[in-house]
Order: structure tokens, then C-alpha cells, then sequence
């Protein structure tokens, strides 16, 4: 698993005269909340574990950590501009080192990749963006 660059930009960082302001929140793009790619829900399908009957892929394959998921919090999907792929976005309130293993863990056995940058569109300077990309 590899974790990607945050790639936040100011700017107006380069302009002289902005040197010591601190600039607008930047608003991460709106995502579709409540939309999961379908990649993603197939990956939880094909681990989730045997002994769990309970309804929803992703939810069963998320049980098997201890404690809850707070990270996962206001998911939703968006297409990057850029690649045309979608991608799961998830938009919590905080990370706990809890978290952060968790979010390892994810990675480690579904084989994808995890960006988490501090531009959000829901409640901007208050949660985190956490983008989940495919496996490539």
C-alpha cells in the first residue's frame, strides 16, 4: 500500500504582499453522498468474512475491525477530473490512530490505494478528505 502526496494549493501563496495572510478554506469538489462504487462494494464482497450473515457487503466487510468506524463517515463517490475513475470518498470529523490503522488495514487487504487531504465539501475546515482509489 502506498499512501499519495497531498496535493492543497494556495494561490496566492507566491504573491509578495500575501506572505503572512492566511488564505480562504479551500472546498474539496462535491461528491455524490451515499453513492459507493461499485468497485469498492465488489472488493468487501469478495472479503468480507464467512461467518457474518448480516445484510451489506461493505458493512460486514467493516465489521471485522474492533470499535467503531468513525471514519467512515459521509461517504459518497466522485469522478477525478483528471484520471475519469471514481473513487470512494469518505469526509470524517477526525482521525485516531485507531483510524489510521484501520484505514491501513482496508488498504492492505483490499490492494488499493488511499490519498487524505485537508480540502472537504462537507463542513469544510472541520473534516478531512479521505479518497480511496482502485486498484490499478
Amino acid at each position: 500500500m502506498k499512501f499519495l502526496d497531498p496535493r492543497i494549493e494556495c494561490k496566492c501563496r507566491e504573491a509578495p504582499e500575501h506572505k503572512d495572510h492566511y488564505c480562504q478554506a479551500e472546498v474539496g469538489e462535491d461528491h455524490e453522498q451515499g453513492e459507493i462504487p461499485s468497485w469498492f462494494i465488489k472488493l468487501c464482497k469478495e472479503h468480507r468474512p464467512e461467518n457474518d450473515d448480516m445484510p451489506g457487503d461493505v458493512d460486514a466487510f467493516l465489521r471485522r475491525f474492533p470499535g467503531p468506524t468513525t471514519w467512515f463517515d459521509h461517504v459518497g463517490s466522485l469522478k477525478e477530473e483528471e484520471t475519469g475513475m471514481e473513487v470512494l470518498v469518505v469526509e470524517p470529523y477526525g482521525l485516531t490512530h485507531n483510524s489510521f490503522v484501520e484505514i491501513y488495514e482496508v488498504c492492505k487487504i483490499l490492494g488499493i490505494t488511499v490519498g487524505i487531504f485537508a480540502t472537504s465539501s462537507h463542513y469544510p475546515t472541520k473534516t478531512l478528505r479521505i479518497i480511496f482509489y482502485p486498484p490499478s
